[in-house]
C-alpha cells in the first residue's frame, strides 16, 4: 500500500515552516539563511535557497500530523475523451484502472467530506462505481469539450453541489491520472492551506530537470534558438534562481475565492489569487498522456513501490 514515503531532507519544525512560508512562492521565492536575493518574474523574490526551503516546509507538513481541517471537496476530472492515450483515465495500470489509484488514495488520505469523480463518460462512471463512487451527477456536455478549462469544471461541479444543499470550504483538484501519490502529499497539502488561513491556492510543483532559462526552441530543420533573448542562457545556474513546475497531480483552493464570493487576500483591490508550493519529489510528476509515459511510469511506481 502506498504509505508514508517522504524524502528526509534535514530536521525542519512546522513552526519555522509556517514563518518561512509567508516568504514564499511558485517561481520560486523564499525568505532564509541569508541567502542571496534578487527579483524574478511578477516581482517574486528568488533566493538561491527557495527551492530547499519549499521542500523543506512541504515536509514539515507532511509530517506534522493533521491539524483542524476544513469541510473538503475533492473532484476528480476523468473525461471519456483522449487524443493521444486512449480511455486514459481508466487505462490499465499494473492491474487496476488509473482512476483507482486516485480513488483509493482519497479514501485512505482520511480528509476529504465528499469525492467526486466527474466525467461525460458511462465506462468512466461505471469504473468509478467499482470503487464505491458512482458520480451524482454526469459532466454537462457544454464542459466536456478540449477548450474547457479545468477548474471552470471544478467552479460547476461545487456550484452542482450547492443547488443540492451540500456546502464546503475548500476544494481539492486530484488528477486520475497520478499512481505514485502518496496519502500524506494530500494530507500536507491541506494542512498547508489551512496553516495559510485558507486563502491561498496550493498547488502541487516539482523541480525541472532543468533550468526553463535554458530553453532551446526546436525548429522544423533540426536547428535551436534560445527561448529566452539575453543572458539567461549563458548564465550561472545560482544566478537563475529556483524554478518549479505544476504537476497537475492536485490543488487546494477556497470555494468562495473560486466562486467569487470573497475577496482573495489583499484586499478588494487585490484580484490576483496568490499560489503557494507544495514541493512534490519528481518522479510523482510524471505526466502520463502517451503509451511512453504510461511505460514509464510503471518502471517508476515498480522501483518506488515494488510488485507488478
Amino acid at each position: 500500500m502506498r504509505g508514508q514515503g517522504v524524502s528526509k531532507r534535514r530536521e525542519f519544525s512546522l513552526e519555522s515552516s509556517v514563518e518561512n512560508s509567508l516568504g514564499s512562492s511558485l517561481v520560486a521565492g523564499g525568505e532564509g539563511g541569508g541567502a542571496e536575493r534578487r527579483e524574478g518574474g511578477g516581482g517574486v523574490d528568488i533566493s538561491v535557497d527557495a527551492f530547499a526551503l519549499a521542500c523543506e516546509r512541504s515536509d514539515a507538513f507532511r509530517e506534522g500530523g493533521l491539524i483542524d481541517l476544513p469541510r473538503c471537496l475533492v473532484v476528480i476530472p476523468a473525461r471519456g475523451g483522449s487524443k493521444r492515450l486512449r480511455r486514459k483515465n481508466i487505462v490499465k495500470f499494473l492491474g487496476k484502472p488509473l482512476l483507482g489509484y486516485s480513488l483509493e488514495i482519497a479514501r485512505e488520505a482520511g480528509i476529504f467530506e465528499h469525492i467526486h469523480v466527474s466525467t461525460d463518460s458511462e465506462e468512466v462512471a461505471r469504473v468509478a462505481a467499482r470503487f464505491g463512487y458512482a458520480p451524482e451527477f454526469m459532466r454537462a456536455s457544454s464542459l466536456s469539450d478540449d477548450e474547457t478549462g479545468v477548474w471552470e469544471v471544478v467552479r460547476w461541479v461545487v456550484e452542482q453541489f450547492r443547488e443540492r444543499g451540500e456546502e464546503y470550504d475548500c476544494v481539492c483538484l486530484l488528477s486520475a491520472c497520478m499512481p505514485l501519490l502518496e496519502l500524506d502529499d494530500l494530507r500536507g497539502g491541506l494542512n498547508y492551506y489551512t496553516e495559510l488561513g485558507g486563502r491561498h491556492h496550493i498547488v502541487s510543483c516539482c523541480e525541472y530537470l532543468s533550468n526553463p532559462m535554458r530553453a532551446l526552441v526546436l525548429g522544423d530543420g533540426g536547428e535551436i534558438v534560445p527561448q529566452y533573448v539575453g543572458s539567461y542562457y549563458h548564465a550561472r545556474s545560482q544566478e537563475l534562481g529556483d524554478y518549479v513546475m505544476d504537476t497537475g497531480a492536485f490543488a487546494f483552493r477556497s470555494v468562495g475565492v473560486l466562486l467569487g464570493e470573497k475577496e482573495k487576500e489583499g484586499g478588494e483591490d487585490d484580484k490576483k489569487e496568490e499560489m503557494r508550493a507544495f514541493i512534490l519529489e519528481r518522479e510523482k510528476g510524471v505526466d502520463i498522456n502517451t503509451e511512453r509515459d504510461l511505460e514509464f511510469a510503471k518502471v517508476l511506481y515498480r522501483g518506488k513501490f515494488g510488485g507488478g
